[in-house]
């Protein structure tokens, strides 16, 4: 059986597993986590058989999707189907507070700034240039299909967060097939906050004539030195269906 630990926060809360041809996936909470913790999901209980496809259902919804999925196996030469290996991959840059694998060589916090010249030239290349490519890395998988960037906003400098850092905001973009979408939505969220509605914090930038919307994110708890991640799970998640439901 190939396995993958998983955390959460750097704390030790299981195992995933894959085995056979038919790809049986098992999951097992630690006797630690349980005894301290929580369940996951409502679909990965701590003393109930897990069926294998709620398991491989649970995975798949952290993987983006869309252009954002085809980038994914572009870069890694992974297959689309290949959810454990694509875990495997990029476990340590899933969308939420779960990692999966082995410690990295290297998670020392490092702060990697992004200078807005920087930022300009990456939106005038995103049609042909995937924008969650950074140093030959592939940066934080999100979800949905619109094309997003994480990043960490420190002391009013925008950068990218690696090691033991976490991002705090997330830039989202236009294309030539979703014009006026980061207008749009700025637009939305604000007048959502005017009803009186509890929504994320956003803030609209412009890179020469490139409209870029930053939402603070909602799933951080930041403090002076650390940024700690929230688990959460999506609609999904919560109701067991697979990715290409999302909407």
């Amino acid at each position: 059986m190939n396995e993958l630990p998983v955390k959460l926060n750097d704390l030790p809360i299981g195992t995933i597993g894959i085995t056979g041809k038919k790809e049986i996936y098992k999951f097992e909470y630690t006797d630690e986590w349980k005894a301290s913790g929580y369940e996951i999901s409502p679909h990965l209980p701590f003393d109930k058989t897990i069926s294998s496809g709620s398991i491989k259902r649970f995975l798949e919804n952290l993987l983006p999707e869309g252009k954002g999925l085809d980038d994914l196996t572009s870069f890694t030469h992974i297959s689309k189907n290949n959810i454990f290996g694509l875990m495997q991959a990029m476990g340590f840059e899933t969308s939420g507070a779960l990692s999966f694998g082995r410690i990295h060589k290297d998670t020392r916090p490092l702060f990697r700034p992004i200078t807005e010249k920087e930022l300009t030239q990456r939106i005038d290349e995103i049609e042909s240039k995937s924008i969650i490519i950074w140093d030959k890395k592939q940066r934080l998988s999100l979800a949905w299909v619109q094309e997003k960037l994480p990043v960490l906003l420190k002391d009013e400098a925008l950068g990218l967060a690696n090691g033991g850092l976490s991002s705090t905001h997330i830039l989202k973009f236009q294309t030539k097939r979703n014009e006026n979408i980061v207008v749009n939505e700025y637009f939305c969220m604000s007048l959502a906050k005017e009803a009186g509605l509890m929504v994320a914090e956003v803030s609209l930038r412009k890179y020469a004539e490139h409209p870029v919307l930053m939402v603070e994110r909602f799933d951080r708890v930041i403090s002076k030195h650390t940024v700690k991640k929230l688990h959460i799970i999506d609609g999904c998640q919560m109701l067991d269906l697979p990715l290409f439901l999302q909407v």
